[in-house]
């Protein structure tokens, strides 16, 4: 994984997980091994390069090498070593790209000229959430009247999905739109991620569309 690490192997099973908040409960600086999966009754242990987690049906745990336990965040509150930045510079904005480029054109084999279309110009406003400088959640913003701000292109890397920070790079939006004088936020949502967005206040405000690749649907959310 780039960096040589000590692991001790434990039974996953001998962790505490209740059922619809899991938790775990760690010593410091133990990382969890199985290779006995097949006993975890819809549980499944994930790896990535900087962390490891136990997911179940209704939640999951990211669990850290020496911080400790920490719970999933779903109230827009990101962990101490991720940042949201307002993109100005062209380092910032190459991170909103490629976050884009990874998970979502070369996922659903969007063309280049399709996913970065006429409203990403020199005016548009980017969001980008990055874990210790790395580039992990992104989103755009343009207006489209003087008092409504369109929030698009929402994307989390997959492996940091279900960890609150598409609220967060949402709630960043909304609060840079209000600060630039917007009544309220529009978004097109995909018609199968309307319920996330009805949680964070938004209502649905126009009928079902087909693009090109996804069928979309208009919310909006007064500020």
């Amino acid at each position: 994984m780039g960096t040589n690490i000590h692991l001790k192997a434990m039974d996953i099973r001998s962790i505490p997980v209740p059922v619809g908040r899991p938790r775990c409960f760690l010593p410091e600086g133990v990382y969890i091994i199985t290779r006995r999966l097949p006993a975890i009754n819809k549980r499944r242990l994930t790896f990535s390069k900087r962390f490891h987690r136990i997911q179940s049906g209704k939640g999951e745990t990211r669990v850290t090498g020496q911080e400790g336990d920490r719970m999933e965040k779903k109230d827009g509150r990101l962990p101490a070593d991720m940042e949201v930045i307002r993109a100005t510079e062209t380092w910032q904005r190459a991170g909103a790209y490629y976050v884009r480029i990874q998970a979502m054109a070369k996922k659903h084999h969007i063309p280049l000229r399709q996913e970065f279309d006429g409203h990403d110009g020199p005016d548009t406003k980017y969001i980008v959430v990055t874990d210790q400088g790395f580039p992990i959640a992104t989103a755009r913003m343009y207006p489209t009247d003087p008092e409504s701000m369109m929030i698009g292109r929402v994307v989390v890397l997959p492996e940091y999905r279900h960890q609150g920070i598409g609220t967060a790079v949402v709630s960043a939006c909304e609060k840079w739109a209000a600060e630039m004088h917007c009544r309220k936020t529009v978004l097109e949502s995909r018609d199968n991620k309307t319920e996330f967005y009805k949680g964070l206040g938004y209502e649905i405000c126009g009928e079902p569309v087909n693009g090109d690749t996804f069928c979309c649907i208009r919310m909006e959310k007064i500020l």
